[in-house]
């Protein structure tokens, strides 16, 4: 049992440690103009469910960086964000709402 705790504990710690990667590959893309990777990483960081990832590329379609300026995507990213728990996202949408 202890080792089940202790693998699990590790294979979180794992997932974590490899979101947090491709959000700073992202920032570093984005910093360098390199959209195209920026975005890949942050749709595969999606894929994996990154509510961080989310909300990174929510905020860049309200504004148009990298991505077509599209309010209807980046709503459906915080609802999407939002319901796996990101008060961040939750936030955005009450926010928009007025």
């Amino acid at each position: 049992m202890k080792l089940a705790v202790v693998l699990l504990s590790t294979a979180i710690t794992l997932a974590f440690t490899a979101q947090a990667a491709d959000l700073t590959e992202v920032r570093r893309a984005l910093m360098q103009g390199d959209c195209d990777t920026a975005v890949n990483s942050l749709n595969s960081a999606i894929s994996a469910g990154d509510v961080d990832a989310m909300n990174q590329l929510a905020g860049m379609h309200l504004v148009g960086n990298c991505v077509k300026q599209d309010q209807a995507a980046a709503t459906a990213l915080y609802e999407k964000s939002a319901a796996a728990g990101s008060e961040r996202a939750k936030k955005m949408l009450e926010r928009a709402k007025g």
